[in-house]
């Protein structure tokens, strides 16, 4: 069970991954569309070279799909986050990219109030933000690939699969901030600190 206090900036943190991610899967349903919206104006298939990229682009796909997977499982592994509970940190390490001066401000009223425990689990938490990104960057090329096939074939059936399997990928991701806290959290009474 997280504080009150670490649930409140855990909160806020989950918010914005979940914005992200949900950008992620929008992005994917735009590229299902795309070429459905314009495929009326294809007159005629793909060239057999275009259709014989067809293997290369799901090869691709699974490749990027397969390394989302082992980053994410290496990021996110209890080993790395006992690693990330070794490191040092401060209230003012983790308010240093705050770009306004009053939101830097309320931000480390808010982190001096909660235990050297909490702060270091919140540290670990704000630090799997760019992991989490990645990860989602990896399966959008997923997507991706089959937005380039349907192109390249001219059939815009071509796109579904792609984007059905990134949008799996996505919803196997999808961020529990919370979740991911608690986990922290029971490492971290197990990891002793730098100092």
């Amino acid at each position: 069970m997280l504080s009150g206090k670490l649930d409140e900036l855990v909160a806020a943190h989950d918010r914005t991954t979940k914005l992200i991610w949900a950008a992620m899967c929008g992005a994917l349903l735009v590229y299902a569309a795309v070429p459905f919206l314009i495929s009326a104006g294809w007159r005629e298939p793909g060239d057999s070279v275009s259709a014989a990229l067809l293997p290369f682009l799901a090869g691709v796909a699974v490749l990027f799909a397969a390394a989302s997977s082992v980053y994410r499982r290496r990021e996110f592994s209890d080993d790395r986050f006992r690693s990330l509970l070794r490191e040092p940190t401060s209230v003012e390490k983790l308010v240093q990219h705050v770009p306004s001066e009053r939101e830097r401000s309320k931000l480390a009223t808010k982190l001096e109030a909660i235990s050297p425990e909490d702060l270091r689990v919140y540290s670990v938490i704000l630090s799997r933000l760019p992991p989490t990104i990645v990860v989602l960057a990896l399966q959008e090329v997923v997507g991706i690939a089959g937005l380039v096939a349907a192109f390249l074939t001219r059939d815009a059936t071509v796109v579904v699969p792609f984007v059905g399997v990134a949008l799996l990928l996505h919803i196997a991701v999808f961020p529990n901030t919370a979740a991911l806290a608690e986990r922290v959290g029971k490492l971290g009474l197990t990891v002793p600190t730098m100092t």
